[in-house]
């Protein structure tokens, strides 16, 4: 430990603020309503707002407004289950969240004398944080912190100097995993938007028929019929056809019941949290150990779809498999694997599912909070299917977006390491700020 490093608790560093009731009555659903951060607003790092409660305008005094009005970079940490198996459920504000409110079993934190209000996310997002909050909460339905106990967490505070390059460090890696995350979201939309265009609206077939230009390359133009004709549901482009998801697969089966292991040598095995948002997040798999139960033949490949099939709020859940450069990697039996014919159809296929997710939660047979998608269901789901030279036309134009959001995510991944690995060394003095400036110039960063 650096020597002009010193202990100091979140008490004394921090003004701790916990939310106010805001009584449902007055929720509004439209958007001139302020958003409400309540805990299930807050996952790892970040705020998600599918879901939102707004509070009504009208009904926020002068005092409520000034006392309860977050601000950009206030930290927010959720007191009812502020660790769940995805990691602590945390966040620092943005420009985009505001305005919003704080909401009751919801701390803030903002910093006080001489502390750097940025550093405080890293704090609160740190390992030993993490350990703090999973040996001090309480209750076994819905575990929960005080605020007397989040106040008690004690650290090494950097002398203000290296707080500010500390967090400028951070921040560095902070801000370019964003931009990979924003730049995959527009990469996502234009995957959306074209398969919506060319497979759903027929916006080709509708442009030939009205004789206007389709927009598109002669040559990828002419694939696409100039009318439509009725079938099993509705309208489709002359010469396409109505199939099912079993009819085009070549491989549609649920995974196995793993056997966990500690091992790194294990398989990679991939669970329900890992699918979320398009695509799969490794951090949150674990190993299989292939001793107990053999997997040959269950190992995903590129482009397969993967389908979550058990629970409400999760089961619907679809996931492009990316380019895997470990090993072979398989599912547990909470998730379908859907493959197509060829690696053009299985593109096809997944992307055809990755816009019907609502569709396919709608599915789920079974009691509340036991709801099952079985193999069965989801095969005999209906799909228009284009002629085969659309779907290598297809492959060729939007391949190229998935393979970008890959590299990015790779990308992102490598960042998130290396931040993780220098924050915890960072904040304890253990790694000196010329050292980490180094490594990161290094590393090209």
């Amino acid at each position: 430990m650096s020597s002009d490093f010193f202990p100091i608790t979140i008490g004394e560093c921090c003004d701790l603020t916990t939310g106010f009731p805001f009584k449902s009555a007055h929720y509004i659903d439209n958007e001139t309503g302020v958003r409400l951060v309540r805990g299930d607003n807050i996952i790892q790092g970040s705020l998600r707002w599918d879901g939102v409660k707004r509070w009504d305008p009208d009904n926020l005094d002068g005092a409520l407004e000034a006392k309860y009005s977050l601000r950009e970079d206030d930290v927010v940490l959720a007191m009812d289950r502020p660790w769940i198996e995805a990691g602590l459920k945390y966040s620092s504000i943005s420009k985009n969240d505001l305005p919003c409110l704080l909401v009751q079993r919801v701390a803030r934190l903002r910093a006080k004398g001489g502390v750097q209000q940025r550093l405080l996310k890293y704090i609160i997002g740190s390992k030993s944080f993490t350990h703090h909050v999973l040996s001090i909460q309480t209750g076994t339905a819905v575990p929960h912190i005080s605020a007397k106990q989040i106040s008690e967490y004690s650290f090494l505070l950097p002398p203000e100097g290296d707080q500010k390059a500390i967090v400028n460090i951070l921040g560095t890696l902070d801000d370019k995993i964003e931009l990979n995350r924003n730049t995959n979201e527009t990469l996502e939309g234009i995957a959306t938007a074209l398969f919506k265009s060319w497979f759903v609206d027929f916006d080709p077939v509708r442009a030939k028929a009205e004789g206007r230009p389709t927009g598109l390359p002669d040559e990828v133009s002419e694939l696409f019929s100039d009318s439509l004709e009725e079938a099993e549901l509705g309208e489709i482009p002359s010469g396409w056809s109505v199939s099912s998801i079993k009819d085009q697969s070549s491989y549609l089966s649920r995974g196995i019941s793993p056997k966990y292991c500690e091992d790194d040598e294990g398989v990679v095995v991939l669970n329900q949290k890992c699918i979320r948002g398009g695509a799969i997040d490794f951090s949150k798999s674990r190993r299989h150990d292939p001793s107990y139960k053999k997997i040959e033949g269950r190992a995903i490949s590129r482009f397969d779809c993967l389908v979550n099939s058990t629970g409400v709020g999760t089961l619907g859940r679809v996931a492009i498999v990316p380019e895997l450069e470990f090993g072979d990697v398989i599912v547990d039996s909470h998730v379908t694997i859907v493959r197509g014919i060829s690696e053009h159809s299985t593109f096809y296929l997944t992307n055809a599912l990755l816009n019907r997710q609502q569709e396919i939660e709608a599915l789920g047979q079974g009691s509340t909070g036991q709801t099952e998608l079985s193999r069965t269901v989801l095969g005999d789901m209906a799909l228009v299917m284009p002629p085969e030279d659309l779907l290598h036309a297809f492959y060729s134009s939007a391949v190229c977006l998935f393979e970008k959001r890959w590299l990015n995510e790779a990308t992102s991944a490598t960042l998130s390491s290396l931040r993780d690995a220098l924050l915890p060394r960072l904040i304890s003095g253990e790694l000196r700020v010329p050292d980490a400036e180094k490594m990161l110039e290094e590393a090209g960063i």
